[in-house]
C-alpha cells in the first residue's frame, strides 16, 4: 500500500529585534502526496503569542516552489508517513490539539509557539500509527534547532 512520507519543515524567522538573537524556528507538518516535492499538503500554525490559529490544510501544488520559502527554510525531517485514506484523519488531529492563547508580555519568544503545538500534533498522529516510534521531542527539537 503506498503512503504518503510526512515531513517537519523549519523556516527561519530572522532575528529579535533587540536581542539580535535567532527568533525561534517556524515548524510546519509536510505530507509529500505528489511526485514533485513541493506537492502536498501543509499543516501549521499561524499567529503569535496570543493570537495563534490553525487553519486547516493547506494545498500545494506548485511545481516550482515559492523562491522566498525556499530561502527561508533551514531544515527538515522526515518522521514517518499516512495512508491516503487517512489524509483526513491528521487534519482531524491538527484541529484537536489545544492553541495556547496566552501572551507573555515580559518575553513574547518564549514558552509555547508553533513548535509545541507540532510536538503534540506529532505526539497524537504517534498514537495512530502515522510517526516513527524513535521520533520523540527531543530528537525534534535537537535535530532542527536554531542556528
Amino acid at each position: 500500500m503506498t503512503k504518503y512520507p510526512i515531513t517537519i519543515l523549519a523556516y527561519t524567522r530572522g532575528v529579535h529585534w533587540q536581542t539580535k538573537l535567532p527568533k525561534p524556528y517556524h515548524w510546519a507538518l509536510f505530507i509529500r502526496t505528489g511526485n514533485s516535492t513541493s506537492t502536498g499538503i501543509t499543516h501549521q500554525l499561524h499567529g503569535m503569542p496570543g493570537a495563534f490559529h490553525y487553519d486547516g490544510p493547506e494545498p500545494s501544488s506548485s511545481t516550482a516552489p515559492d523562491p522566498l520559502l525556499l530561502a527561508a527554510k533551514r531544515n527538515e525531517v522526515d518522521i514517518g508517513s499516512v495512508p491516503p485514506d487517512k489524509v483526513d484523519l491528521v487534519a482531524q488531529i491538527c484541529s484537536a490539539i489545544p492553541i495556547d492563547q496566552t501572551e507573555d508580555p515580559s518575553d513574547s519568544e518564549s514558552g509555547w509557539n508553533c513548535q509545541s503545538w507540532t510536538v503534540s500534533v506529532v505526539q497524537e498522529m504517534k498514537k495512530e500509527g502515522f510517526v516513527d516510534e524513535w521520533i520523540t521531542e527531543e530528537y525534534l527539537r535537537g535535530f532542527l534547532k536554531e542556528i
